[in-house]
């Protein structure tokens, strides 16, 4: 990618660094950057949900290891989601594949947080 720039990445305005790329480096490569982008701002947006699980669950006392399970559950599923983004050319079945995955994704902390709620009320 520097190379591709001539060595023209500036830190002083990183995110437009990523647009000054395209046209210099070959489309596919651009197209697969750009995806690998929107799964990042994708989990981004998707982690605060999988932070208030696991805090809910710590605060309901929930066991350890439902929510070691919790945590590795929801970073497979998301590894699963990320790679189905970026390598997903054109396909409108592995794009709806994906969508499913993201709703696996976000059905994992939700049910946590039911948990910890159902959880924390029954101990009142």
């Amino acid at each position: 990618m520097m190379r591709a720039s001539k060595y023209q990445w500036t830190n002083a305005a990183p995110r437009q660094n990523f647009e000054a790329l395209k046209g210099k480096v070959p489309q596919e490569t651009w197209n697969k950057c750009f995806r690998a982008y929107g799964a990042h701002i994708n989990a981004l947006e998707s982690f605060p949900l999988f932070a208030a699980a696991v805090l809910a669950g710590n605060m309901a006392k929930l066991p350890p290891s439902d929510l070691n399970s919790l945590a590795a559950q929801y970073i497979g599923v998301r590894i699963v989601y990320t790679g189905l983004y970026i390598f997903n050319r054109s396909s409108e079945k592995i794009a709806y594949v994906r969508t499913g995955v993201w709703y696996w994704s976000l059905a994992i902390p939700a049910l946590t947080l039911i948990r910890a709620g159902t959880h924390l009320n029954l101990q009142l």
